[in-house]
């Protein structure tokens, strides 16, 4: 656009109240001067606003907050009960229902490791209930509700139970759990390196086809379609616990005190867990094993 010179206007602003002046000569020289001055004052407003340019003011944009994945918000408040660095952290993630949450881990600096539990308060944040090896006791984890099967506790007379269900484990249907303590229905096994063993004879007869094999490396390897859970408990798992876990063929390195979930080469399910190991010494490990009827 052609810009207009300001000393065009200036000239035009002039014409204007002088044309302006000689149409009021008829009036009374008050009126006149009145007359004249609006005349410039609207002259030079006009002046004004043909040079002033347009101002634009951009639009705000809100900047959207980053939120963290469950995953990332659970192993921020582990590092955060810890007190471990990000570094010192191996953080697995094996169950989450977006309320409750439970998983593995270990500092990559020790050999062992342990399960966790978490649960995500009213406000949206995650809470860790328990780090460890063993069984709890019911009054560490009363303020959470962990759904039936997931986390068993003791309480004060020894007697370990499930606080979701709130009475002891059943030991019939489908969310059947095995006795305990340690009844008849155990039977403690021992398995000598380089030997391969039948896990159906926990409930029946031997059918002559072996379930799993060890090694001299201290590795269970299944066999003839057995299966092992790559994921240990913390305490003596529910029938249904075992079904939903994801059994693989892979061989599993067995850990004290951990319950390891399996399925027979007939279909049963059932559970074990290594109470001694005296592998170097004697070249055997005695482990509890449970079959579901």
């Amino acid at each position: 656009m052609r810009k207009t010179p300001k000393n065009f206007l200036f000239v035009f602003a002039i014409t204007i109240a002088l044309t302006l002046a000689c149409n009021l000569s008829g009036i009374s020289s008050q009126g006149d001067q009145v007359a004249f001055n609006t005349a410039v004052a609207l002259t030079a407003q006009a002046q004004m606003t043909m040079q002033a340019p347009p101002t634009h003011n951009p639009p705000t944009v809100a900047q959207p907050t980053p939120t963290l994945t469950d995953e990332a918000a659970i192993k921020q408040a582990l590092l955060t009960k810890l007190g471990w660095s990000e570094a010192e952290l191996e953080f697995t993630l094996s169950q989450n229902t977006g309320q409750h949450a439970q998983g593995s881990l270990k500092n990559i600096n020790e050999t062992g490791g342990a399960a966790w539990f978490a649960e995500r308060n009213s406000a949206g944040q995650w809470i860790i209930a328990y780090i460890g090896h063993g069984i709890p006791t019911c009054s560490e984890i009363q303020p959470f509700n962990f759904p039936v099967g997931w986390l068993s506790c003791s309480d004060a007379s020894g007697d370990v139970i499930d606080p979701a269900a709130n009475q002891s484990p059943p030991s019939q249907g489908a969310d059947a759990y095995a006795p305990d303590p340690l009844g008849p229905a155990w039977s403690a096994m021992v398995f000598s390196k380089n030997t391969c063993y039948d896990l159906d004879v926990l409930f029946t007869a031997s059918d002559a086809t072996v379930d799993v094999c060890l090694d001299g490396n201290v590795l269970l390897t299944p066999q003839n379609g057995a299966a092992f859970s790559g994921y240990a408990e913390l305490s003596p798992p529910s029938l249904n616990t075992c079904k939903a876990k994801t059994l693989t063929a892979d061989p599993i390195a067995p850990n004290s005190d951990l319950y390891m979930c399996f399925q027979t080469n007939l279909g049963k399910y059932g559970f074990f867990v290594m109470r001694d190991d005296q592998m170097l010494s004697s070249g055997y490990i005695v482990f509890d094993a449970y079959v579901f009827p």
